[in-house]
């Protein structure tokens, strides 16, 4: 198991914005190829930033990782 605190910075310099806030999460590793974590978000914007936000992103997550 291994712990995670994230600082998140998103900057738009054309809209002269700016967010940030901390992402924590617990990952457990207990399989050889498989994490699964759960945390919750501070912030209120996404990592995917691909699509218009309403900046509502806060919350819980859960996080399903594979590794080959």
């Amino acid at each position: 198991s291994s712990d995670l605190v994230e600082y998140r910075l998103l900057r738009q310099d054309e809209a002269s914005d700016q967010r940030s806030g901390l992402l924590g999460e617990v990952m457990w590793n207990g399989m050889q190829h498989i994490g699964v974590g759960v945390g919750y978000n501070f912030t209120d914007f996404s990592s995917d930033l691909r699509f218009d936000s309403d900046y509502s992103e806060h919350g819980w997550f859960l996080r399903l990782q594979g590794l080959y």
